[in-house]
């Protein structure tokens, strides 16, 4: 049954390669940007609060979609946001209670 699907794939054409059909010409397009900052804040001495935020910027090419080059290249652009908010109490020398908040939206 294998041999009669196999039959219907065109032949290798680049026998060297590990993938035998695909020979990719351009290199994979993909520049990422991260700006962040972080707050830590002491509110006693035992309790403390911090506050991370992040905005990622991606772009990159989607891949290819069969045109010749240069007709086939698909950039997309992604935002996104992630937010975090954590406090913590210390218990005892060796305990201690964390409590978080998250949200993303990627």
């Amino acid at each position: 049954m294998a041999v009669k699907i196999l039959k219907y794939l065109p032949p290798a054409t680049y026998p060297n390669l590990p993938v035998n059909n695909l020979l990719l010409i351009q290199p994979f397009h993909k520049i990422q940007d991260l700006p962040s900052f972080k707050i830590d804040e002491n509110i006693t001495s035992k309790s403390r609060v911090s506050f991370y935020f992040a905005k990622e910027i991606t772009d990159k090419s989607n891949g290819r979609d069969g045109f010749p080059d240069p007709s086939d290249l698909a950039f997309a652009t992604h935002f996104g946001h992630n937010v975090r908010l954590n406090s913590t109490r210390a218990l005892s020398q060796s305990c201690c209670c964390t409590s978080a908040r998250a949200c993303s939206d990627t």
